[in-house]
């Protein structure tokens, strides 16, 4: 079962939406049914990359199978 966490300091104006989208994207590219994702999106007002606060992500992608 694949967990895909999101952080983001972009806010989204329908995370829902996004997170539907996201998690047919990500079943898609891992070759996975829709049925195993997971996936948390996660807002953060304060993530810095590169010194700035100009739109950015962390993008962490936690499976036991695409481990082997």
């Amino acid at each position: 079962m694949p967990l895909l966490e999101l952080q983001t300091n972009a806010k989204l104006d329908d995370p829902k939406a996004f997170i539907k989208e996201f998690s047919e994207l990500a079943a898609e590219l891992l070759k996975t049914p829709l049925e195993y994702i997971c996936v948390n999106y996660k807002y953060s007002e304060h993530l810095a990359f590169a010194g700035t606060f100009e739109p950015a992500l962390l993008l962490s992608v936690v499976s036991y199978f695409l481990n082997e």
